[in-house]
């Protein structure tokens, strides 16, 4: 379908504003929010992981993918709570206590939410019981810590804890 070849072009190109508007014209066109979510969305920012993996791009340009999809989703999400999209699952994510990086987090959020997942952002700097009380809260099988990689990098000690103090329930971890 041409509609769907065009958004996700508009997402991979990072144009938000034509992302938001193909959202529209296809909703107007009858195609379910689900299509538009599966195959143009997620397939959009899958296209876009693969160039990154290969080099074609680098985080810069998927700033921007992910930003046009950002926009495109929020003209999507009534309409895929209108037709009872399920959510793919909640995801927990915040940085870890003492880091205060937060680049990384918010782009993985952003893709997340774009794949169907419903996000709990706590933020940057959270302590473990932090973690575990959203995810007790919330329900999430999933969470996601992030901690900047180079010196002087927080311990991990805290992150140890909420893996712990919480089932692992998700067959894929996020957290490191």
């Amino acid at each position: 379908m041409a509609l769907l070849k065009e958004l996700r072009e508009a997402v991979i190109d990072g144009q938000a504003k034509l992302a938001a508007a193909k959202v529209s014209e296809g909703s107007a066109d009858g195609i379910e929010a689900g299509t538009l979510l599966r195959e143009g969305l997620i397939a959009a920012m899958a296209q876009v992981g693969q160039l990154y993996e290969e080099g074609e791009i680098f985080v810069p340009e998927m700033l921007v993918a992910v930003r046009a999809m950002t926009a495109a989703l929020t003209v999507l999400k009534p309409h895929l709570v209108e037709e009872g999209v399920a959510s793919s699952g909640k995801v927990a994510i915040g940085t870890t206590q003492g880091d205060l990086h937060d680049i990384g987090k918010n782009l993985v959020a952003m893709m997340l939410e774009g794949s169907g997942y419903e996000i709990v952002d706590l933020g940057v700097d959270v302590p473990a019981d932090k973690f575990i009380e959203a995810i007790r809260a919330a329900g999430s099988g999933t969470r996601c810590a992030s901690s900047w990689a180079g010196p002087p990098s927080p311990s991990p000690t805290p992150m140890r804890a909420g893996r712990t103090a919480t089932p692992r329930t998700s067959p894929v971890p996020c957290d490191s």
